[in-house]
């Protein structure tokens, strides 16, 4: 099971990414302009350090790795 949300406050992603990091979120996922022109992500995976240019197909197999496992 996946459990998703949607941050549309208005604050800064900055902000966003603080209070996720504080609640303990496994995934951030930030799409700006430039993932949206490239259709790709940006994944920091909690406690770790954003990774850019990721396709949302590999992102998505990998997740489905990690709940079968």
């Amino acid at each position: 099971t996946l459990r998703v949300d949607i941050d549309t406050r208005s604050d800064t992603v900055q902000s966003k990414i603080r209070d996720a990091e504080m609640l303990k979120i496994n995934y951030i996922v930030v799409i700006g302009d430039k993932e949206e022109e490239n259709k790709t992500l940006a994944v920091r995976p909690r406690g770790g350090k954003p990774k850019f240019g990721i396709k949302i197909k590999d992102f998505v197999t990998d997740l489905e790795k990690e709940i079968i496992y």
